[in-house]
């Protein structure tokens, strides 16, 4: 590979390319010939950190993972030290402001956000808690396909990306290297494949896995887009305790961990392919497994008046 580097022609060999370089990766551009599509994912992003936070703040967060929702807006916050030294809290919005590039943002505009939504944790938390690193993001989707080449392949944001999670993208990234590394090594030593069958192998154990994630992900922004938000705070009102069970079960799974057994053999009994890598659940539609749940109920509770 040659570029140019302070006037300069600089020249790399590699085996392999490896694009890790987010959601406006150049490596994409090369790779995924048949779809390169990225879009705004209509959520704003507030993000900082809490690098001490008081008693009373750990004694709500401290070993548990909180979510503050409102009607249009939610606000994740867990701790990323095992000492409670570090919380780190997310501030979403849907269609919070125009798409963006990352930039450092006040508390007074933290605050508007979170007075617009009335989320009183977070009002509370900005007024008594002292915080860092605010920076503010805006949201993009990014659907590729394929994700590689014979001599190059994309991972992470690169390759895949639909809004925020619970980072579960980011997780997926992790996952993404890792399976890459734990193929690359073990196959190539185990079995005659070439490199581009064992990144062909790779994009097929974790392609569902996003497929799941963006099928989540947009029912998780379905609650707050504008053709709903007026029948989900309806619902939220008058119907807290199972939307909050159906909330939840949208971020009730995490992907599994590779191993040299993950592909199954063709002539065993098929598997549920949009839930394979999956771990937590057994329906890659949220939605669809609870709307199952309530009809099986409602059945039972009829037969039980009728007979």
């Amino acid at each position: 590979t040659d570029f140019e580097c302070n006037g300069s022609i600089v020249s790399h060999s590699c085996d392999l390319l490896v694009g890790a370089d987010g959601v406006n990766s150049i490596v994409r551009k090369y790779v995924s010939c048949n779809i390169d599509s990225k879009s705004y994912g209509h959520m704003t992003a507030y993000r900082f950190m809490i690098p001490s936070p008081s008693p009373e703040l750990l004694k709500q967060t401290e070993q548990t993972w909180n979510m503050s929702i409102s009607s249009s807006i939610h606000s994740p916050a867990y701790h990323v030290s095992s000492e409670n030294s570090g919380l780190n809290v997310v501030v979403l919005e849907y269609d919070g402001g125009a798409p963006s590039q990352p930039r450092s943002a006040n508390i007074d505009e933290l605050e508007d956000v979170a007075k617009r939504s009335k989320l009183d944790f977070i009002i509370n938390m900005l007024k008594t808690e002292k915080i860092e690193d605010l920076m503010c993001y805006s949201t993009y989707h990014v659907d590729a396909e394929p994700w590689h080449q014979p001599l190059a392949v994309i991972i992470g944001d690169a390759a895949h990306a639909y809004g925020p999670l619970t980072a579960k993208m980011a997780n997926l990234a992790v996952n993404d290297a890792y399976t890459l590394g734990e193929i690359l090594n073990h196959r190539s030593k185990t079995e005659i494949k070439s490199q581009d069958e064992l990144l062909h192998e790779w994009e097929a154990v974790q392609r569902p896995k996003f497929e799941v994630t963006k099928l989540r992900t947009l029912r998780h922004l379905q609650l707050y887009s504008p053709t709903w938000r007026g029948f989900s705070i309806f619902l939220w009102r008058v119907f807290p305790g199972i939307m909050s069970n159906y909330f939840g079960s949208i971020f009730a799974y995490d992907y599994s961990i590779y191993s040299k057994n993950e592909l199954r053999n063709p002539t065993e009994k098929p598997i549920v392919l949009s839930c394979h890598g999956i771990v937590g659940m057994t329906d890659a539609d949220p939605l669809t497994a609870f709307l199952r749940q309530w009809v099986l109920l409602t059945i039972i509770f009829v037969s039980s008046i009728m007979f």
